[in-house]
């Protein structure tokens, strides 16, 4: 589909290359000017005239210093506004703006900072200098500010709605929150580091109303001296964009025109507000930052929208100053480009989002599921809505996040979770108070509960060895008020329990319920010769307790080498927008040079179904370089992934210890090893011997082995709900 947007906007392309080229004569020509400049200057510094003014020239660069400073400059029916996710407060009212209607306003703009309060207040202040003509709101969210910041965000002029969200969203996820808040039926999208003119917003306005089909319209930016900074933007096949007329004359007439464009920056964007809503608005994929909005656009263009550059409307950019200093900038850029490609090459885009659920009205038979932070797609995540799709057909079911999240968030989490969601409310502690819960469900990485809603009844998911160390009181007090511990697998049990006994604490009845996956199947063997397919599913997280895919590529550098067959090997999972564990992504994809190595990062569940239906065998990295007499609690303790790999044929390769252990029969429905060594060595002989009955008949095994649980779940839950909450539902 990408190559298809690129082909249709061919001329467009054609005249970028040609502004490139202009460029390149302005830049010679502006070399040449400073030089004359230069000189020009070293004269009059040689003047008496200019020895005469020095006392004056100090004078006024004092007074330039005492005034308050800016930081140096550098993506049908409309639906109602959800109910607010986080703390909502007003700043303080000046004198009342004509075009500001906070309670029926035709657009909502939409400010995302975190910090920067005196480069917002820039952006607000020029917002209410500048806007006429529509009616317009403004929500400033403050994504997860410092303290001192939060106060001087809440203390801008206003009128203002602030946001408060209490953790550092990014801007994408913060973006949502405040849409699914806004009350227009228009969204503009405006970053904090921008300065808007008279008459952007209602030029915007006119050519989203006069062009049928145009679903998004971007400004003619400029960078704060005057210079073109974007006139849209021009997508190029490998994924890198191309800002027309970047660093060019922003008066220049071949600017002055308006045009379709492959897509405009997300720090000045105006589209429908059902649209964005419908299209689940920025993809968590992209997370921390980079090509959320090149994607939001391609998929409106997918949706039969176009997209196009607006001139009239012209708005200062400090470009980058908003995200300079980002930790881990660079790799995710190259990360989100490989991700943007990889979707739009082989023309994949996410469903539009489902229309979100009305909140359900109190009454029995209703469980509470509280959602761990950070919300990324991984095992622990899989889990828990897991549980709740296979609850929601029978019961009032609601999720509580620990921190603020959009409802577009949840579902686009469902979709690559391969979760159905639907049913399932999105509640904030305040509302979770109403829900009348009977049953809170929570999960936490030790067996020590987090803080909860009230309810008659609790279940706790432990999914983590515990550490050494005490518990509080607080914490001792919630373990007694739950009437179930669950646990995974046999080998987190024992942990649970020898943990407890060190401390001195009575655990609550536990269960071992082995994690919620997909059916699989068998299939046949793959014929003699053909190129075998080693899946290594899991989220890359860098250090112990991660899935140590740095590890595997190593050891497959050496079954590559060596295998009698062809062999490629698939690496998928979720990317964790944490500086640490981006670098951690770059330096596997680095490892990988030269290797028959495909990466899928951040795939939904659709996506992933082929890679795992179409693997021969399965590596599992977690529990690879831990010591486990010294560090038990960093061992794999569930397999979820491993029993999905299982669960379609493929044959299991993982660390001999944690659940692995137990979930493998060594040599019979699959193979442990001590160490990526043993790995590569344990691979290369399956793979001579992969036509014989023996590797065969394992494979079977391993499918008998990951079996499903849902009736077990259905058992728990109905054992723990109060009797008249289990007769309602």
């Amino acid at each position: 589909m990408l190559r298809a947007h690129l082909a249709a906007l061919a001329p467009a392309l054609e005249a970028a290359r040609a502004e490139a080229e202009a460029a390149g004569r302005i830049a010679r020509d502006r070399e040449a000017a400073a030089a004359r400049a230069e000189a020009a200057l070293g004269a009059m510094q040689a003047s008496t005239s200019w020895r005469a003014t020095a006392g004056l020239r100090r004078l006024a660069k004092l007074a330039r210093r005492l005034r308050p400073a800016l930081p140096d400059p550098a993506p049908q029916q409309d639906m109602p506004p959800a109910p607010v996710p986080a703390e909502h407060t007003v700043a303080p009212q000046p004198p009342a703006l004509p075009w500001y209607d906070a309670a029926e306003p035709e657009v909502s703009i939409l400010v995302v900072a975190h910090g920067q309060a005196a480069l917002t207040q820039a952006c607000i202040a020029s917002i209410h200098a500048a806007t006429t003509g529509l009616r317009y709101e403004i929500l400033l969210a403050d994504n997860g500010s410092p303290p001192d910041e939060q106060a001087r965000l809440a203390a801008i002029p206003g009128p203002v709605r602030l946001l408060r969200i209490a953790k550092n969203r990014r801007f994408g996820e913060g973006c949502n929150i405040a849409a699914e808040q806004a009350r227009g039926p228009l969204l503009c999208l405006l970053n904090n580091d921008t300065e808007v003119t008279p008459g952007w917003l209602a030029a915007l306005a006119a050519t989203l109303r006069d062009h049928p089909g145009c679903g998004a319209v971007g400004a003619r930016l400029v960078f704060p001296d005057g210079r073109l900074q974007e006139a849209g933007a021009t997508l190029l096949p490998d994924g890198h964009a191309r800002q027309h007329g970047k660093f060019g004359d922003a008066a220049d007439p071949a600017y002055a025109t308006g045009r379709e464009v492959h897509y405009v920056s997300g720090a000045c964007l105006l589209m429908r507000r059902a649209d964005f809503l419908a299209l689940g608005g920025f993809d968590l994929l992209y997370e921390p930052g980079y090509y959320e909005d090149a994607d939001l656009c391609l998929r409106l263009r997918a949706a039969g929208r176009t997209v196009r550059y607006c001139p009239d409307a012209v708005v200062r950019h400090h470009e980058g100053v908003s995200h300079r200093g980002l930790p881990g900038l660079p790799d995710s850029i190259r990360i989100n480009r490989a991700k943007f490609v990889a979707r739009w090459r082989q023309g994949t885009a996410p469903a539009p989002r489902k229309a979100a659920p009305p909140t359900p009205a109190p009454g029995t038979g209703g469980i509470l599921l509280q959602v761990p932070d950070p919300l990324v797609a991984g095992s622990g995540l899989r889990s828990l809505l897991g549980l709740a799709a296979l609850l929601a057909p029978r019961h009032r079911v609601a999720l509580l996040p620990e921190g603020p999240c959009s409802r577009m968030r949840l579902d686009r989490l469902g979709t690559v979770l391969g979760l159905d969601l639907a049913a399932v409310a999105l509640l904030d502690a305040a509302r979770a108070q109403d829900f009348g819960a009977d049953l809170v469900v929570t999960i936490g990485a030790g067996m020590m509960p987090p803080e909860a809603p009230p309810a008659p009844r609790r279940i706790h998911l432990c999914r983590q060895a515990t550490p050494p160390g005490l518990p509080d009181a607080a914490a001792l007090a919630r373990l007694a008020r739950c009437d179930r511990l669950v646990v995974p697998s046999a080998f987190l049990r024992r942990q649970v329990e020898a943990a407890a006994q060190v401390a001195g604490i009575a655990l609550p009845p536990l269960r071992l319920l082995p994690p919620l996956i997909a059916a699989g199947r068998a299939r046949a063997p793959r014929p003699s010769g053909e190129v075998l397919g080693i899946l290594a599913l899991g989220a890359f997280r860098e250090g112990p307790g991660g899935n140590a895919q740095d590890m595997l590529l190593r050891a497959f550098r050496e079954v590559a080498a060596s295998a009698r067959r062809p062999v490629v090997l698939h690496c998928a999972g979720a990317t964790h927008p944490e500086p640490r564990h981006q670098r951690f992504v770059q330096a596997c994809r680095d490892l990988a040079e030269g290797l028959p190595v495909r990466f899928h990062l951040g795939l939904d569940d659709a996506a992933l179904a082929p890679l795992r239906e179409a693997a021969d065998l399965a590596w599992h990295g977690s529990g690879f370089g831990v010591d486990a007499s010294a560090a038990p609690w960093h061992l794999e303790p569930c397999g979820t992934t491993l029993r999905e790999a299982m669960a379609q044929g493929a044959l299991p390769f993982a660390r001999d210890a944690g659940a692995p252990a137990e979930l493998i029969e060594d040599g019979l429905s699959g193979h442990l090893c001590a160490d990526p060594g043993a790995l590569a060595r344990r691979t290369l002989d399956a793979i001579a011997a992969w036509d014989s009955p023996s590797v065969q008949v394992m494979r079977h095994r391993a499918l008998a082995g990951a079996r499903r649980e849902e009736a077990a779940w259905l058992a728990l839950v109905q054992e723990v709900l109060p009797a008249e909450a289990a007769l309602a539902s």
